[in-house]
């Protein structure tokens, strides 16, 4: 399952804010930042913004985002 494949379910209004942000942090490449590929970084740079974003609004307590961040990206 991609993000791609999924474009539309995260567009619909109907679908919960947490299941979106569940979904990206799911699919997310945490570590774009090592890519030689510039479209990656790009790509893996615009999600994070999004996902930090999403993390200060709809989960303070970083409890979500722990759930799915690796070790070296979990917050407190």
């Amino acid at each position: 399952m991609t993000y791609d494949e999924y474009g539309d379910i995260l567009a619909s209004p109907e679908v919960p804010i947490e299941t979106k942000y569940r979904f990206i942090l799911s699919t997310h490449d945490w570590y774009y930042d090592y890519s030689d590929d510039n479209n990656v970084w790009n790509r893996g740079y615009a999600e994070r913004k999004t996902l930090n974003r999403l993390q200060e609004k709809h989960d303070p307590d970083c409890k979500i985002w722990n759930e799915y961040a690796p070790e070296m990206y979990k917050r407190k």
